[in-house]
């Protein structure tokens, strides 16, 4: 199965069965590893880093943003 099936089911048209996105663009992909970031990064998706104790020390180049737990992006989606 391609990686990306899932997130294309998003932004594809919902005449197409999709969510109705319309595009990658439109989308914020929360990850915690670099696969994850790759991915969200190769269909065209912005991507927020969510820190945990297994990716401390891990650098995110490409990172839209890294946050240190769920509770920070909560905090930026009621702003």
């Amino acid at each position: 199965m391609n990686q990306n099936a899932g997130l294309w089911a998003l932004a594809a048209p919902k005449e197409y069965g999709g969510g109705g996105l319309g595009t990658f663009a439109n989308c914020v992909v929360l990850e915690d590893a670099l696969k994850g970031l790759d991915a969200a990064k190769q269909a065209g998706m912005a991507c927020i880093i969510v820190r945990n104790k297994l990716n401390m020390n891990i650098d995110f180049p490409g990172a839209d943003l890294i946050v240190s737990n769920l509770g920070e992006v909560i905090s930026l989606l009621g702003n």
